[in-house]
């Protein structure tokens, strides 16, 4: 009696194999799917960022403006009349303006600081030039504030 063995030709892969390379597939996926949460996360840093930067530049023109155009009277007088001195120098003790901008569902709160004074770089006295200083700030969930700034000088009712 003669056993015959026959051998099949198909191949094909183990279960073994299927599940290790399954697993293979599984793990590059939640990689890049926590790649791509990374680069939301980012994304929204840096929009709220680029709006918190429109909230300084606006708000110091604003101010500005109301400088050179006196509104609410008296505002140009008392702005340039007060040149800053003592121990707080560059910054008087209270910002000149506060408040809060909403921007989308973002909130970002500023104050402008501003810093007149005489006679800069040995010109005569009557020569004003004025830096005002604008911060913004705002809380991100879970972490501490966040904080942006933007700056400009004037010449006596001109920006420069």
């Amino acid at each position: 009696m003669s056993v015959t063995v026959l051998k099949s030709s198909k191949t094909g892969f183990t279960l073994a194999e299927v599940v290790l390379g399954l697993g293979l597939v599984a793990l590059a996926f939640f990689a890049l799917l926590s790649v791509c949460s990374l680069g939301t996360r980012f994304n929204q840093q840096s929009l709220i960022y680029i709006k918190a930067v429109e909230v300084a530049d606006s708000e110091l023109s604003r101010t500005i403006v109301s400088i050179i155009y006196d509104v609410p009277a008296g505002t140009k007088t008392a702005y340039w009349g007060n040149p800053v001195v003592g121990p707080n120098k560059p910054y008087p003790g209270s910002p000149l303006r506060t408040g809060t901008a909403t921007v989308g569902a973002d909130q970002l709160h500023y104050a402008i600081y501003a810093t007149t004074l005489a006679g800069v770089g040995g010109v005569a006295p009557d020569n004003l030039v004025s830096r005002l200083d604008a911060y913004v700030w705002w809380k991100e969930q879970g972490r501490g504030g966040k904080l942006t700034s933007c700056t400009r000088l004037m010449v006596y009712g001109e920006e420069l």
